[in-house]
């Protein structure tokens, strides 16, 4: 009887859920469409990372003219994969022509190599080889998502892998968000390939609880085009899009459970620098928190974002504890898309063009205020948040120079190691 009244709830949920998703509005712009241009890896593996660069590059400005978006030399570039070697003067290659480290970048959900820029200059200023890939259906338009699955992504992942590797001896993989499970997927693929591991967020689990709800609703999609689309925004930022498909949130769920599942209660044996902050709205906080706990390595190390006081207390002496709060400059806690980018950023900074607002109905007076507000309540959109102040999410870290430091401590101790 009780598995019986369950159907029906998820049933009704379902339903719910269509009608809400029927009344998107029309995806009649250039942008909704698939160009057909950007949804596999559009190198073949033999292909030079230089290469895939110039290709990619061609790529996105056909896609965004055809999506009828910016696609000036600038935001072409902004979007594409980038290669970033150290100075050999500073930084000499090593007698077989490598470098001594080197690091792919792995950007996350909706967004392109963009974020990843100041770390990577970062990683170059270390004397590390780096290299940025863009993953399938990003970059162009959010129509290139429509089609997309989590394959395309997998093989972009294994193809940057790869390429670092001719370059460098130590390889790391840094992953944000969606870029954070890929990197564990290849770790996992190729245990023994890698030096180390830095994961800001990674989607080993979701925060939602509806991910069950996912894949009825996409094979629903499939008779009814209108629920194709969960989110339909104006798309404002070129690096990021704001509106996107039922379709890559479908592959990331099943991305997620493959993950899992291949973890089970393994370790990736390597040093992990990860960043998680217990509010975290996108991904499951505790997730990510027990998987650090069972990766062994002692080298490992855990900034711990939280105004719990109890989390001072976590018993893994490899955690750092940061109170993520700071009341003086009106930031409630840190975000999911805090974990990256500097307050100096012109776009995701402090006094950055963009303001995300997307939990607001757009259009409405607190939009409106969130949008134009220079002095709006910065951190995540959790419940409490929500009820007690208007809320622009926090998409820099205010943690930058302590991140910094710990990350920079981090990569000396493993190199030594």
């Amino acid at each position: 009887m009780a598995m019986k009244l369950l159907g029906i709830i998820s049933v009704l949920v379902l339903v719910v859920l269509c009608i809400v998703l029927w009344c998107t509005p029309a995806t009649h712009h250039l942008r909704f469409r698939d160009t057909g241009l950007n949804t596999h890896l559009v190198v073949q593996e033999d292909d030079s990372f230089q290469h895939y660069i110039a290709v990619s590059k061609e790529i996105i400005k056909l896609a965004r003219t055809q999506g009828g978006v910016n696609n000036t030399e600038t935001v072409v570039t902004e979007n594409s994969p980038l290669q970033l070697l150290p100075d050999e003067k500073d930084c000499p290659r090593r007698p077989d022509h490598k470098f001594e480290n080197g690091i792919l970048l792995i950007h996350g959900f909706l967004d392109s190599t963009y974020t990843m820029n100041f770390l990577g200059q970062f990683f170059r200023d270390k004397c590390f080889a780096v290299y940025i890939i863009l993953l399938p259906g990003h970059g162009t338009v959010p129509g290139d998502l429509l089609q997309v699955n989590y394959q395309d992504w997998i093989k972009a992942t294994h193809f940057g892998a790869t390429k670092i590797a001719e370059q460098a001896k130590n390889i790391y993989l840094m992953g944000y968000s969606l870029g954070g499970l890929l990197a564990v997927h290849e770790i996992l693929q190729n245990p023994g390939a890698y030096k180390g591991a830095l994961l800001f967020g990674p989607c080993l689990g979701l925060k939602t609880s509806y991910s069950a709800l996912v894949a009825p609703v996409y094979w629903l999609s499939q008779l009814i085009p209108r629920l194709k689309w969960l989110s339909v925004r104006s798309d404002d930022i070129n690096v990021k899009y704001e509106s996107y498909p039922l379709n890559p949130v479908y592959q990331i769920v099943k991305l997620v459970a493959k993950v899992r599942d291949e973890l089970g209660g393994k370790s990736l044996n390597i040093p992990v620098f990860m960043q998680q902050s217990a509010d975290d709205m996108t991904v499951d906080a505790q997730v990510n928190l027990d998987f650090f706990e069972k990766n062994h390595p002692a080298l490992s190390k855990l900034l711990w974002y939280s105004e719990n006081p109890a989390d001072k207390n976590l018993a893994d002496p490899r955690i750092k504890f940061i109170f993520g709060a700071l009341p003086e400059q009106k930031i409630l806690d840190m975000s999911h898309l805090s974990y990256l980018m500097p307050a100096s950023d012109p776009i995701y900074g402090l006094h950055g063009e963009y303001h995300d607002c997307l939990f607001y109905k757009i259009h409405s007076p607190e939009w409106q205020q969130c949008k134009t507000g220079t002095d709006n309540y910065l951190g995540e959109v959790t419940a409490e948040n929500v009820k007690t102040h208007l809320v622009q999410r926090l998409t820099f870290n205010p943690f930058e120079k302590v991140f910094l430091d710990e990350l920079a401590a981090f990569i000396d101790a493993v190199g030594k190691s």
